[in-house]
């Protein structure tokens, strides 16, 4: 009578445990803007995962924004060299 006591016992406390670690502070995408290297992470683990919820949505787009960003800074200096012809001094 005792054994299945102490398995009940385990088994509430391993779904307590699970359920605790399943629980993560949502992050927003500003958040995710500021802090890059964990955007890749949280992004990498989603995928990994197969997993889908407000930290996967957030950090995916704070990456969209920042390779956004990224792209279109690289456009500016692009044309602006292009127009000034300091290309060409390379």
């Amino acid at each position: 009578m005792r054994r299945p006591l102490r398995c009940a016992g385990t088994a509430v406390g391993l779904l307590a445990a699970s359920l605790l670690a399943g629980c993560e502070q949502t992050r927003s995408v500003d958040y995710y803007l500021e802090h890059e290297p964990e955007a890749r992470r949280q992004v990498d683990d989603c995928r990994v995962n197969a997993a889908a919820g407000a930290n996967c949505s957030n950090a995916m787009a704070a990456i969209r924004e920042i390779e956004k960003r990224k792209f279109e800074e690289t456009r500016r200096k692009t044309l602006e060299e292009a127009e000034t012809g300091s290309w060409m001094a390379k």
